[in-house]
């Protein structure tokens, strides 16, 4: 395929993919990228107990900054109440689309036939996982982009893009380093002439000592402090394990659940493609590429804590078997199209159920709120505060990049203030009793905010203006609701399966408004 068909397709699909991406699938996609770039820019956005410590890193969150400071300096936000996540989406879609386009030229560089490129190009198209994952703001999204390229690169021996594409990766996301290392290996073991090691070798120490200082002064200076991003990083998910803090899964789960989840209908051709290469030994074929993979699967999986987008990057390792095993089932299965046809239906309604509808209250409710806010817009003074709070598990809605009102219209709009239940990690002299306030909430929801916002102490919190939390929850905090006259603004549906992913969440996010507002 000519490239400019490539981008064009490419193009077309990632557009679509952000118009019809309506849902969260974590909480870090919003609290660990566009809420922190969010503050650069604007000087207010929700800050978690991440970037109070030092654990996350601002390489990634400054990819967001160039689109929401031409929103700042145009005042562009008056266009659109969602111009914010959708410009953060879109700057994410021009490396979602880069990557399709790159999958293409890696499957060519190893095969040389194009046609098991173009099979593998419509592979990552044609994901449904690719397109829950693609244009969403993770710190994995960018990683599997920059893993793609750095592949591509690889396989033409365009060394000194690899070394610095893998470098910078690596400074976004330090587990990818258990990509590349073998990468590294491989090259450096493959090259012929012991002057050609000797380069490469020089130009990986270069890249490494050129990247983690540049990291280290970047970070210290966003922080304020001497701060080493990748040491904090490790201390608290590697050697304390304290990630386990936040869900602990068993040692085969990426085996068992990660991987079918990742790779869907694209499991099948994959299979076959390793079945065939395994009996018949063809060349050339990426047998490194499936051990590197492997190899990462099983290092990932000593760590406790384990989630679908930690693979994620994984992706551009597995769509070139994708593009072969499809290739070899279209010379080989008579029902080819029929085969095709259903894993196309199956990957879009798929990609339609998770973009869509799965998960999408809490978007939707900060979306009503700030429609809400607007339309009462001439009631406010610009000195007056309004209060959110989401009675909810930790982060299970937006913050302030979805309620952006910093620039817009200061003589006019209020302040508006985000308050969420904290869920930070215990300290590790913590006491056995050490119990979070999300913990304390749902332990016993009327009695907590009784003492959080009732108890006549100084330390007591303001009833907020807006509440948004599960419907389940309402009966159980119905006295106080009634007593300060909350009225149901608007209801949103979430998830059609609440308690499979959390005992706390339901189908329904409410969103209840105090009637003094008007």
């Amino acid at each position: 395929m000519k490239w400019y068909y490539l981008a064009g397709i490419a193009f077309i699909t990632r557009i679509i993919n952000i118009l019809l991406t309506r849902t969260s699938f974590a909480p870090d996609e919003y609290y660990q990228s566009i809420e922190v770039a969010h503050q650069l820019v604007f000087g207010y956005g929700y800050e978690t107990w991440e970037w109070r410590v030092g654990l996350r890193g601002y390489a990634h969150p400054l990819f967001f900054v160039p689109p929401l400071y031409l929103i700042k300096y145009f005042h562009l936000e008056t266009f659109s109440i969602n111009l914010i996540p959708y410009a953060c989406m879109g700057m994410q879609s021009i490396a979602a689309m880069l990557m399709d386009i790159s999958i293409y030229y890696l499957t060519l560089g190893i095969f040389k036939q194009r046609r098991i490129a173009t099979f593998a190009f419509f592979s990552s198209i044609l994901s449904y996982f690719v397109f829950y994952c693609a244009v969403r703001t993770f710190v994995n999204s960018l990683e599997a982009c920059l893993t793609t390229f750095a592949l591509t690169f690889f396989v033409y021996h365009y060394d000194q893009a690899f070394i610095a594409l893998s470098a910078l990766t690596c400074v976004i996301r330090p587990t990818s380093a258990v990509m590349f290392l073998p990468l590294f290996i491989n090259r450096f073991f493959s090259l012929p002439f012991f002057w050609d090691a000797f380069c490469f070798l020089y130009a990986s120490l270069q890249w490494f000592f050129i990247s983690l200082p540049c990291s280290i002064l970047m970070d210290s200076v966003l922080y304020g402090r001497l701060t080493f991003v990748i040491y904090e990083f490790l201390l608290f998910n590697v050697f304390q394990n304290r990630a386990s803090l936040y869900g602990v899964n068993a040692w085969h789960w990426y085996f068992s659940q990660g991987l079918p989840v990742l790779l869907g209908t694209h499991l099948i051709p994959i299979l076959i493609a390793l079945c065939y290469a395994f009996l018949y030994r063809p060349k050339p074929f990426p047998f490194s590429f499936f051990f590197i993979a492997l190899l990462t699967l099983i290092v990932y999986s000593f760590q406790a804590h384990k989630e679908f987008r930690f693979i994620y990057p994984l992706m551009p390792f597995f769509l070139p078997l994708c593009g072969f095993g499809l290739h070899l089932l279209s010379l080989h299965l008579p029902l080819f199209t029929l085969f095709m046809w259903c894993g196309i239906f199956l990957n879009i309604i798929a990609a339609v159920f998770f973009n869509v509808y799965h998960q999408a209250g809490g978007v939707a409710a900060l979306s009503s709120i700030r429609s809400d806010i607007f339309s009462s817009s001439s009631s406010f003074s610009s000195s007056s505060t309004i209060h959110v709070h989401t009675w909810m598990p930790c982060h299970h809605t937006p913050g302030f990049a979805h309620l952006n009102f910093g620039v817009l219209s200061p003589s006019l709009l209020p302040v508006v203030s985000i308050r969420g239940l904290d869920c930070s990690p215990p300290p590790l002299n913590a006491s056995s009793y050490y119990t979070s306030e999300e913990s304390s909430f749902y332990l016993d929801p009327l009695a907590f905010v009784k003492h959080t916002y009732i108890h006549p102490s100084s330390a007591s919190l303001p009833l907020p203006d807006y509440l948004v939390l599960y419907a389940d929850l309402v009966d159980s905090v119905l006295p106080v609701l009634h007593s300060f006259n909350y009225e149901l603004l608007s209801s949103h549906f979430h998830t059609f399966f609440p308690k499979a992913l959390d005992d706390r969440m339901s189908s329904l996010v409410v969103v209840l408004k105090r009637s003094h507002i008007d």
